[in-house]
């Protein structure tokens, strides 16, 4: 089993790193461009190396563009929820869905499809709001039907306010977007096993609803988990 896990997330890393090469490559043609396209290109880089501020500005100037805006500020709301700045990704993503609520785009490191309302419910989530948060995952799903991230969210979210039926619910869904792997396990372990699910509480939602870390880490008794399950056993790792 962990030979399996192994290969598989194998897998995933070479695949997001092709992604990734494709990103810079298609990026890098236009960094020195003096255009609002141009920024939101140069924003992904910044986004890719970790550098958010500029990033973040990047991307404001980029919200210009006619033809990429939407994107530019479906990025930037990301880039402030990872900046721990909740209250301006709330209403950077809040204007978007409420302008253009069946918006989508391609992420950076895969060929997946995340909206302008799963957007709208990170920055929900990291701002406390679940209930709306849940609300704003429910609409992307049935208003985006190749938002892949909406179902591991929404998952997410039953699972921290104590709904873990509805969580395996979307099990199957789930599974489909890589980044969820480590959910994915857990639901596993929890079909087997209910109790596993029961222990999963809501005090550090910020914390792992962070968009570069989709999926992981889930909590346990208030305590963080760093290997959410143990490939081949049902038990959590602290």
């Amino acid at each position: 089993m962990k030979d399996e896990w192994t290969k598989k997330r194998s897998n995933v890393a070479e695949s997001v790193s092709d992604h990734i090469i494709k990103t810079l490559q298609s990026a890098k043609k236009h960094l020195g461009d003096a255009s609002p396209d141009a920024a939101v290109e140069r924003g992904k880089v910044f986004q890719l190396g970790g550098y958010l501020e500029d990033a973040a500005d990047a991307y404001a100037e980029g919200m210009g563009s006619k033809s990429n805006g939407n994107e530019a500020a479906a990025r930037l709301a990301l880039v402030q929820i990872l900046s721990r700045e909740p209250e301006k990704a709330l209403a950077t993503a809040t204007e978007l869905a409420s302008r253009h609520p069946d918006f989508r785009f391609k992420e950076s490191t895969s060929d997946q499809h995340v909206s302008a309302l799963t957007v709208l419910g990170d920055a929900l989530a990291v701002s406390g709001r679940l209930d709306e948060a849940i609300d704003a995952y429910t609409r992307a799903r049935s208003t985006c039907s190749d938002d892949a991230a909406a179902p591991g969210r929404l998952a997410q979210l039953y699972l921290a306010t104590g709904q873990p039926e509805r969580a395996l619910e979307l099990e199957k869904d789930v599974a489909r977007n890589p980044r969820f792997g480590h959910l994915s396990q857990i639901l596993a372990a929890g079909r087997a096993n209910a109790e596993l699910l029961s222990r999963l509480g809501a005090s550090s939602v910020a914390g792992w609803v962070a968009v570069t870390v989709h999926g992981r880490p889930m909590l346990a008794e208030e305590e963080a988990v760093v290997a959410p399950v143990v490939v081949g056993d049902a038990q959590w790792c602290r």
